[in-house]
């Protein structure tokens, strides 16, 4: 990938990257979609977060992307504004309760088998080799990663997927990524326009939980869509830069009968928040520097899952790529994930994930790089980011911190709106329970829509907090990106994964907040892309 070196923009041009330099050979070949018979349900929060059990009256249906957005996209590239700035990560995250970022055990300690039910860590899928290399526009949804899972009745399924497409056409073009399980779109799922001379690179991410009822066979999809109203030209999917990746839990009678079949329960949460660098991609092309870094003690067996997010921020130095990768040594173990930085865009949150299995006792050295590719490099945003790594133990060890007591997927909302210049709105409050010192892993998502007819960008964040009696006891790092006309729509998201404290906490909240300098434009929220899902881990109950 690379982006050309340009002077500090005027205020009526984009900076013009050059043209992909890595294309590979297209593949035009499709992944046959197939389905099961399993019936599937997302699990609704009012009824798994509180009771434990899969509730019916889930999402089934989520809209087609020609429904919930214009599918055209703005022709003239109108710069933003950088009269404003990213939103102080200090008025959202109090990193305070995980400053040391250290392993923390929630577990008891007693070898004895329980005799109350857990729900334990049986397998861990991947498929991160893309089906096709290139999609075309108005085609519809194309599967790019696919995994059949064999379940049982009662099982749940934890779906993460990435994407990423370039566009080297002349004018925008949207792409859009879902969850498809058994042929029905399940979880979350993101769209955004992919510039030629501006972004260029765009990766897309989901989630959802999938809670099965019978024993089958289930096909799961992560699936792309590109689109433009006057053209239909085709787009790269990237090699190496997503996946589909599944953990599959399951029920037993009780700790023993779950480690006789050889699951896994979750040992510790290990998290950095604090950046170690604060430029990055200035010494030269493709330079990786550790962003943030941890080493969770491990044992032989364990399976890691481990989650990150960078923000780069744009620099009078000019336009750079924001590459990003998550590392043990010098092996990458996940997807890499790109975009560029422009001005007009201003920061660029980028995520990804990855699991790895462990082969030796010891501490696991982890870390999340970032690189430009022209050595101009920029900035890296305070409290944009986060390295945190889950370890799942096998269920005959000592020491177990959880299993899967509570999992919710958030109901899907009606589409609402922002008024930049008001202040932090609500998107999501979802009642959980989370008690003192289990883990909680959650993420909240939003896509929002810039007005039309308003010609400047719009600086947007979004955090996610739990709540203890409506206080705020923790809060995710901030995700925090322009929205411009050209960009169009905004996927933003915002990762938490943690040991809870004393308090525990009883809601999960993802708020959003936009400004503008000289006036308060109204953004629109996408309710079916606005949601929040939430496992709780802990002793069983």
């Amino acid at each position: 990938m690379s982006s050309r070196s340009t002077p500090r923009p005027e205020p009526d041009a984009f900076v013009t990257p050059m043209p992909s330099t890595h294309r590979r050979q297209q593949d035009a070949a499709r992944r046959p979609s197939r389905t099961s018979g399993a019936f599937v349900l997302v699990c609704v929060l009012a009824g798994c977060a509180a009771e434990g059990r899969v509730a019916e009256g889930s999402d089934a249906s989520m809209p087609t992307l020609d429904a919930a957005l214009d599918a055209g996209t703005t022709d003239d590239a109108r710069p933003g504004d950088a009269g404003t700035t990213a939103t102080d990560a200090a008025d959202t995250a109090d990193a305070s309760s995980v400053a040391d970022a250290r392993a923390t055990d929630a577990a008891t300690t007693d070898a004895s088998p329980p005799a109350s039910p857990v729900r334990a860590l049986v397998a861990v899928s991947e498929d991160a080799s893309a089906a096709v290399r290139s999609v075309t526009a108005n085609a519809g949804f194309v599967p790019v990663y696919a995994l059949d899972v064999p379940v049982r009745a009662g099982d749940v399924l934890r779906v993460r997927a990435q994407i990423e497409m370039t566009n080297d056409y002349v004018s925008p073009v949207r792409g859009a990524i879902r969850i498809v399980a058994d042929g029905v779109a399940v979880g979350t799922w993101s769209s955004q326009n992919a510039i030629f001379d501006a972004g260029h690179h765009m990766p897309l991410w989901a989630d959802a939980l999938v809670a099965t009822t019978a024993d089958a066979t289930v096909h799961l999809e992560a699936q792309l869509s590109a689109g433009r109203s006057d053209a239909s030209p085709s787009v790269l999917v990237e090699d190496s830069y997503g996946h589909l990746v599944v953990e599959q839990h399951r029920l037993f009678a009780s700790r023993s009968e779950a480690a006789s079949a050889g699951a896994w329960m979750l040992a510790s949460i290990t998290r950095d928040v604090s950046e170690d660098i604060a430029t990055f991609g200035t010494t030269g092309a493709s330079v990786r520097t550790a962003a943030y870094s941890i080493a969770p003690v491990v044992a032989a067996g364990d399976r890691i899952r481990v989650y990150a997010q960078t923000t780069s921020v744009w620099t009078a130095a000019g336009h750079d790529m924001h590459g990003h990768g998550i590392f043990t040594g010098e092996t990458r173990i996940g997807p890499w994930s790109t975009e560029n930085t422009p001005w007009a865009i201003q920061t660029v949150p980028l995520f990804s994930d990855a699991w790895h299995a462990v082969t030796a006792d010891g501490a696991l050295p982890l870390a999340v790089t970032m690189h430009g590719v022209v050595g101009i490099g920029g900035g890296v945003l305070a409290g944009g980011g986060h390295l945190t790594a889950l370890r799942f133990t096998p269920a005959s060890g000592d020491v177990v911190a959880g299993s899967l007591v509570a999992f919710a997927d958030a109901p899907v909302l009606a589409d609402g709106s922002i008024v930049a210049n008001s202040g932090w709105q609500t998107l999501v409050e979802a009642p959980i329970d989370a008690n003192p010192g289990d883990g909680v892993r959650a993420v909240g998502t939003t896509l929002l829509t810039h007005p039309v007819g308003f010609a400047q960008g719009i600086s947007c964040t979004v955090t996610l907090e739990l709540l203890a009696g409506g206080a705020v006891v923790s809060a995710s790092p901030i995700a925090t990106k322009y929205v411009t006309p050209t960009l169009e729509v905004l996927p933003l998201r915002a990762d938490l994964i943690l040991d809870v404290g004393p308090a525990g906490a009883d809601a999960a909240r993802l708020r959003g907040i936009c400004s503008r300098e000289g006036a308060s434009p109204t953004v629109g929220v996408i309710g079916s892309a606005t949601r929040a899902i939430v496992e709780i881990f802990g002793p069983p109950r």
